[in-house]
């Protein structure tokens, strides 16, 4: 992921689904390449309205998208297919896709295999 991020670029994650372990994997992985400025994950029930007023404070410049939800496609205004993770880039007043990566052999990254 940080291969295809400018130095010092203003990164965001959003991880709608998630507990917060892949934000804080991507922070430790993102933070001597970038300027990590936060992240929303379940716990703070990320509607729309959430996600826009994380990006309005942050003012990330990318985002990478763990999970996409509804909510982070109307907030975000891209469509992202379920089953791949997405880094976006605002530019032009818009956010769009820079790269997605598919889930190496699962559906779902918050699944526990049973």
């Amino acid at each position: 992921m940080v291969a295809g991020i400018p130095e010092d670029t203003r990164l965001g994650v959003l991880d709608p689904t998630g507990n917060g372990e892949f934000a804080v994997i991507a922070r430790y992985v993102a933070t001597r390449h970038t300027d990590y400025v936060g992240h929303l994950i379940a716990a703070h029930r990320p509607t729309a309205g959430r996600i826009l007023e994380f990006i309005d404070h942050n003012e990330p410049e990318m985002i990478w998208v763990h999970v996409p939800t509804e909510s982070a496609e109307r907030a975000l205004a891209v469509r992202m297919i379920q089953g791949s993770s997405y880094l976006l880039k605002h530019t032009a007043g818009k956010w769009v896709i820079v790269k997605s990566w598919p889930y190496p052999g699962y559906a779902d990254p918050n699944a526990v295999p049973k």
